[in-house]
């Protein structure tokens, strides 16, 4: 059995520092992701696996971009409103359907998206000519390519479009349906397991009898579906008692099964905290990060168990979703298979302090703001009030999250900072009735 400790447990890493020496020590030993091959129109969110060589030019073919009429450019020199040049028309050309060859002295009609004839070489606009019946008066002169696009413009035959280790985006979807591919090559879901501990905790739809002193459990289904949404396929694991025994044999058995485990709760320097006690008993334990200087979410862990991510996240709910966002979201995008070099850039509004934010210099806080519209339209942001690490409602009345850096210690009204949105959007109005409450 080995045990290590890379941070000493009795000094609180910087939240930059944890960050660094734990993603550093990942992508030292995490192993590549198997692969699987599923229909395009199933991979957005998805990592792909492979890179994708276009096999095909698009266009695939020279195309109108306006509707007009498809000439030959040099029989359109010297035309002018007052001597227009004079073109046969020789048919018509509309998306999806081959017109005649364009020849000396011809033009045909074509339509935005069009193939273009053979023999032409551009196209004048309708607004650039005079429709005589039979015949095109065209009013000024175009040159080759004008109006159009040439085969390959926007991807060329053999051209990587996209690379290896990207995550699938809906646009990403659409430029390989356009290349013609069925199917593409992206790494298996990291499997996660997800675990919450403590005599106090029942399940969320339980019903609490009066005395009990029981708690509902609302942070595994939060973790849960957090993961879910970066990707990751969840392993509901339940509630483990406050028993060494019991927490190191399931954590144990998670990990022959899951890529990843996360406990919540257990994690702090209390007597009743047994997780860390519970890991040193685990063969091929490796502790990089013990506490956090973060507020709130101080008690994580950052751990390695055979080769595998073990996050110890807190239990007060506040707490666990904002240690979630900090350090739990770059390791599953990792796990994911996403590319090394490639740093996740979250969505940020740069926006007004409507009040003055005090902090604590040596701690990273996590500030909940409400996000609003002030009177002359700008967005401002409100420090919610109740900043304690277990009062969910303070994250429901937020909107946003603000990273005070540890070395400041108070950022003024009127500053601007950047908030991170909680949700992938956020609805603003005006300002806030209640924030502090």
């Amino acid at each position: 059995m080995c045990f290590t400790v890379h941070i000493e447990m009795e000094r609180l890493t910087s939240v930059r520092e944890a960050l660094r020496a734990y993603m550093e020590r990942l992508s030292q030993v995490l192993a590549e992701p198997e692969v699987e091959e599923i229909p395009v129109e199933e991979a957005v969110g998805r990592v792909l696996a492979e890179d994708i060589k276009a096999p095909i030019d698009l266009p695939p073919f020279d195309k109108a971009v306006m509707d007009g009429y498809a000439v030959r450019a040099q029989d359109t020199f010297g035309a002018r409103p007052d001597r227009p040049v004079k073109l046969k028309l020789v048919g018509r050309a509309l998306a999806g359907h081959l017109g005649p060859p364009v020849g000396p002295g011809e033009c045909v009609e074509v339509s935005t998206g069009s193939m273009l004839p053979e023999g032409a070489d551009a196209v004048v606009r309708y607004e650039h000519a005079r429709d005589l019946g039979g015949t095109i008066e065209v009013l000024q002169p175009v040159p080759p390519g004008s109006c159009v696009d040439k085969a390959g413009k926007d991807v060329k035959a053999g051209q990587v479009v996209l690379e290896r280790g990207k995550s699938i985006r809906v646009p990403d979807m659409a430029v390989m349906l356009a290349l013609g591919l069925r199917t593409v090559k992206v790494f298996r879901k990291p499997r996660v397991a997800v675990v919450s501990v403590g005599d106090e905790l029942v399940d969320a739809g339980a019903e609490l009898e009066p005395g009990s002193g029981k708690v509902r459990d609302v942070d595994r289904p939060m973790v849960m579906e957090l993961a879910r949404e970066l990707g990751a396929e969840p392993v509901d694991l339940g509630i483990l008692p406050d028993d060494i025994g019991a927490i190191r044999e399931a954590i144990s058995e998670a990990l022959s099964k899951c890529d990843a485990v996360m406990t919540i709760g257990g994690a702090s320097v209390g007597k009743p905290d047994l997780v860390l006690e519970a890991l040193e008993g685990l063969e091929g334990i490796e502790v990089v990060v013990r506490r956090v200087s973060m507020r709130p979410g101080r008690p994580v862990i950052l751990a390695l168990a055979r080769r595998k991510p073990m996050i110890c996240l807190p239990g007060p709910p506040v707490a666990c979703f904002l240690a979630f966002q900090v350090f739990a979201r770059p390791v599953l995008l990792r796990l994911a298979g996403i590319k090394h070099g490639l740093r996740a850039l979250w969505p940020a509004i740069r926006t007004r302090l409507a009040r003055r934010v005090p902090s604590r210099v040596g701690f990273t806080d996590l500030v909940r703001v409400r996000l609003f519209l002030g009177p002359d339209g700008d967005v401002l942001a409100e420090p919610v009030a109740m900043r304690g690490a277990g009062v969910l409602s303070s994250l429901v009345k937020a909107n946003g999250i603000l990273l005070v850096p540890e070395e400041m210690d108070v950022l003024e009204e009127g500053s601007y900072v950047e908030v991170i949105p909680i949700g992938p959007f956020e609805l603003v109005g005006g300002r806030p009735g209640g924030c502090g409450g």
